[in-house]
């Protein structure tokens, strides 16, 4: 999977895959994860060897990069909007 594609993770998942990799990349464990979705840990287990085959990981700590990566790029293209607002107010000023 090239960077490209892995900046759109979210979209190569499914709704349920999208809560356990949010879940795991928080740094929870699968026993956690499983316990506050209410399902087994092996359906956890499971879920967790999906998404990395999906998104072309090996680790846990890749898709912690991975999901970290792509919320600080969404985190900085919602606040360019806002900082050229104000790079406007300050040159009427």
């Amino acid at each position: 999977m090239t960077s490209r594609q892995r900046d759109s993770w979210r979209a190569a998942l499914s709704p349920r895959e999208r809560q356990v990799a949010l879940r795991l990349a928080r740094g929870k464990r699968v026993s956690e994860v499983a316990d506050a979705l209410g399902v087994s840990v092996k359906t956890i287990s499971t879920y967790r060897v999906r998404i990395l085959h999906k998104l072309g990981l090996r680790t846990t700590a890749e898709l912690m990069v991975t999901v970290v990566k792509e919320d600080l790029q969404r985190q900085f293209a919602r606040a360019e909007p806002i900082t050229q607002f104000f790079r406007e107010v300050v040159r009427r000023r």
